[in-house]
């Protein structure tokens, strides 16, 4: 397809199809690349192929979301189908057959008339025995023919994804899902599900999962306490998800066990520092800091008033000057200052480098207990200076602070 008809496919009506989608993405994809390999060749494009380009990358957000709505459209029809028939062999006893597609409507009367053919044949001939089938899925440890795995929700199994092929609900065996690949044959097209990745030319998808019956455990706590409680408690029965504390009616043997104690190798959490001192603090830039020693006003506070009442104001002398004459204080000018030079305070810690590799949790535990006692040393070191630089005040037995009464 020419660049001009891919644009006017573009600008009309999309595919509907998952298929033709794709085709059409890989052509708008193929354009794209010739513009990014002409630009790589520092080629020059006019305003008319700019125009273009940016058609075709409108274009190719466009379809691929049209694409990606048709296949979460079509992964849901098919997903609903094989329930309808996991659904459909509940009832009926058997297994989903592998929906085929046949390649066009006369094949598809031909499959018709074939399956019909062969339910009258089985109709009047007598069952076939186990023994005639070609594979014997059996289930391991069993020592029989049976094929049917336990779907107890207590007891272990697979959960199966309804995508899968040969679905069963419930919990399943190993048997159940040989069985259900077995079945796929070449052309056979099943429900694929949206989180099926790309692998190739194939798609990886997921048919089953291993439920895990036992709490998550996220940190040292949770694991402590999980110990304790599969250590006090037993189950009430065997298989049975109720446990019940540990007493000696609830024991059945006693031969006790050979496996070795697990190794673990984390630390318990360090406690944050609490309590610590907060005084004002302020930012230096330079060395220290260094403040003016305040001038003694004791002096000053005794004398820089002036009180006059309104007759003294208005009095006059006997030259007409005022009588009432207002002392004034000057502002001193203090020329000593008062100097603190920083001080440094940290701490220092070796590791080699086989011991931080190899031990890792020992290093984190480590660094975190000493940051921690960090703080609270500079907050002990704090207070003792707060302690050092006051001075003695002594109260007397005769000073009164305060009292309390009663009535």
């Amino acid at each position: 397809m020419d660049l001009a008809t891919l644009l006017a496919a573009l600008s009309g009506g999309l595919p509907a199809t998952v298929s033709e989608l794709d085709e059409l993405l890989g052509q708008v994809t193929a354009q794209i690349h010739v513009y990014q390999a002409r630009a790589a060749a520092n080629e020059q494009f006019t305003p008319e192929q700019v125009t273009e380009l940016n058609e075709l990358l409108a274009g190719h957000a466009k379809v691929k979301g049209a694409r990606d709505e048709a296949a979460a459209a079509e992964n849901t029809h098919n997903a609903g189908l094989s329930e309808a028939l996991a659904r459909a062999a509940e009832l009926t006893g058997g297994e989903p057959a592998p929906a085929e597609t046949p390649a066009d409507p006369e094949a598809a009367a031909e499959v018709v008339a074939e399956a019909e053919a062969v339910v009258e044949a089985a109709a009047e001939t007598e069952p076939v025995t186990a023994g005639a089938r070609p594979i014997n899925f059996v289930e391991p440890g069993t020592g029989s023919g049976a094929d049917t795995a336990p779907t107890t929700p207590e007891g272990p199994g697979w959960v199966m994804r309804p995508d899968a092929p040969g679905f069963q609900p419930g919990r399943v065996g190993f048997s159940v899902l040989a069985r259900g690949l077995d079945g796929v044959t070449k052309g056979s097209r099943r429900a694929r599900s949206a989180a099926a990745k790309p692998s190739g030319s194939y798609f990886a998808q997921t048919i089953a999962e291993l439920p895990r019956d036992v709490p998550m455990i996220n940190d040292s706590h949770e694991l402590v306490a999980e110990i304790e409680r599969v250590t006090r408690t037993v189950p009430e029965y065997r298989g049975s998800s109720t446990r019940v504390p540990l007493s000696t009616t609830a024991l059945v043997a006693a031969g006790g066990w050979c496996a070795p104690s697990e190794q673990l190798y984390d630390f318990c959490d360090v406690p944050d520092p609490t309590d610590l001192v907060s005084v004002p603090e302020i930012t230096i830039n330079r060395g220290g800091v260094r403040w003016p020693v305040e001038p003694d006003l004791t002096t000053i506070y005794k004398n820089f008033q002036f009180f006059f009442t309104e007759p003294e104001l208005e009095a006059l002398d006997n030259n007409g000057n005022p009588t009432a004459v207002k002392q004034c204080v000057e502002i001193p000018c203090p020329d000593e200052f008062e100097e603190m030079r920083l001080n440094a305070v940290g701490y220092c810690v070796e590791a080699g480098i086989l011991q931080t590799q190899g031990w890792p949790e020992l290093i984190t535990w480590f660094m975190q207990s000493l940051a921690a006692e960090h703080l609270r040393a500079i907050s002990r070191r704090t207070i003792l200076d707060m302690v050092s630089g006051s001075d003695l005040k002594t109260i007397s037995g005769s000073t009164t602070i305060g009292s309390v009464g009663r009535r």
